[in-house]
Formats: structure tokens, sequence, C-alpha cells
């Protein structure tokens, strides 16, 4: 897991009462697909992040997922490049 995801989580936990919060996050993951199949893994992944940067109005989760967005792309860049 990379340190930008672990420092989403850690954001998320202190609003969650969840004890895992990866499994929850896990567990509405699945949700999503099930309401949307078309979605690449990695968007619905954002968009579960979203959610809780939107329910919790927090700007901090929001700029954690941008810097997640980015690094996504750059892996993404340079997989293709290779």
């Amino acid at each position: 897991m990379s340190d930008i995801k672990k420092e989403l989580f850690n954001s998320i936990g202190k609003y969650e009462q969840s004890h895992n919060i990866e499994d929850y996050f896990e567990y509405l993951t699945q949700l999503q697909a099930e309401q949307a199949p078309w979605l690449d893994k990695n968007l619905i992944e954002v968009s579960v992040f979203q959610s809780f940067a939107k329910y919790y109005n927090d700007h901090n989760i929001d700029y954690i997922i941008c810097k997640y967005l980015e690094q996504s792309y750059e892996q993404t860049t340079h997989r293709t490049a290779a």
C-alpha cells in the first residue's frame, strides 16, 4: 500500500468509528463496484475517497486525493512508456 493511501486512511480514520478503516474501505469499494461495474478499480477507489471528503467537508482529504491521482497517473505513464 502506498504512503499516500495510508495517509488517506489516517485522515478518514479520525472521522470514522470503524476499528479497521481498510476493511471498511474495501467493503465500500465492493458496493460501489456493484453499483457501477463499468468503472475502473482506481476510479472506484477515488470515488469512495471522494465521498468521504465531501461528506466530512475535509479539504485536506481532497488534497491528498489529488496527490493520490497524480501518483497513479505517473505510475501509469511510467508503465506505458516502458
